[in-house]
């Protein structure tokens, strides 16, 4: 079976879990390709929402791991030397 080189919006906001409204508004902004066809009817382009896809996982990856790095903060200790040392 042969893939779908372009996507209908509703089809692609569903795959980026965002609102159709979403999904026109991204296309404006450039943040989507898409290409309008007769009528004003609107096909987005599947390899740019993989890449988004792709790129709103790296961004949520990093604010998990942002998270991961701020607990491990906890409890606060000073540094001397090169050493850790509990605060008192």
């Amino acid at each position: 079976m042969m893939e779908q080189l372009f996507l209908r919006p509703t089809e692609a906001a569903a795959i980026l879990q965002v609102s159709h409204s979403t999904i026109y508004r991204w296309v404006v902004e450039g943040k989507l390709e898409g290409i309008k066809l007769s009528r004003g009817t609107l096909r987005i382009f599947r390899t740019s929402v993989e890449q988004k896809r792709a790129a709103l996982d790296r961004d949520q990856t990093r604010a998990h791991g942002s998270r991961v790095q701020m607990r491990s903060l906890w409890p606060p200790r000073l540094w001397q030397g090169g050493q850790s040392t509990e605060e008192t």
